[in-house]
């Protein structure tokens, strides 16, 4: 193993989340199994796949391939719009756990003993989240989402085996309505933009690794 990639939403890291319980189910859910009976057929990885050989327009090349569905337009339907936008004015409360900052860190420093980097992203959020007072409908505030990005770039600087990468940018991303299903999850489309990104980032982390090490 040389990578772990590691989706870290702002609400990991705030002392008043939880997540309900829900990801202790997760192998009793279709897709699992779905993508399970999948890994066997999937080709050995020899190297990173460059952007000019990934097609974003067609369909899934992972496990899932379930059909394809964008819900309710949110910029265009008025009440799924009201709807959203409620939900980002500032509901909940938001305090930075840094106790959960401290056991990601430990995690961190285990990885690079062994070896391996950690790659923390952002996940993108629907872009009706640009401009409004929460960047997440859990509440993040935009400051506190300041404070996320400060942290985990802290933490980039302080452990070499680290890197974050703020795909969200309080979701002035770059990706647009169709690369969304709802409000946090991706498309096919939105997946392979995402998964594009966060390849570039490792092809260039390993290069520069490799330079590295030739030179010593």
């Amino acid at each position: 193993m040389k990578w772990v990639i590691y989706g870290l939403s702002p609400r990991m890291l705030n002392k008043y989340y939880l997540s309900g319980g829900w990801d202790d189910n997760v192998k009793e859910c279709d897709i699992y199994y779905t993508d399970k009976n999948m890994w066997a057929t999937i080709p050995k990885v020899t190297r990173m796949i460059p952007f000019s050989e990934v097609d974003i327009d067609k369909g899934s090349q992972w496990g899932f391939d379930g059909n394809e569905r964008i819900k309710k337009d949110l910029i265009r339907d008025k009440e799924e719009r009201r709807n959203a936008l409620r939900e980002l004015q500032g509901k909940g409360r938001y305090e930075f756990d840094f106790e959960r900052l401290a056991k990601l860190e430990s995690s961190v420093k285990i990885m690079g003993e062994n070896g391996v980097n950690m790659l923390a992203f952002s996940p993108p959020m629907h872009p009706i989240s640009a401009g409004q007072p929460c960047t997440d409908d859990d509440g993040t505030s935009r400051q506190a989402y300041d404070e996320y990005v400060m942290r985990l770039n802290a933490l980039d600087k302080k452990h070499p085996n680290f890197y974050f990468l703020d795909v969200n940018k309080k979701g002035e991303h770059g990706f647009e309505h169709e690369c969304f299903s709802d409000f946090d999850h991706l498309t096919f489309r939105g997946a392979k933009k995402l998964s594009i990104m966060l390849n570039d980032l490792m092809v260039k982390a390993d290069t520069k690794a490799k330079a590295k090490n030739a030179k010593n």
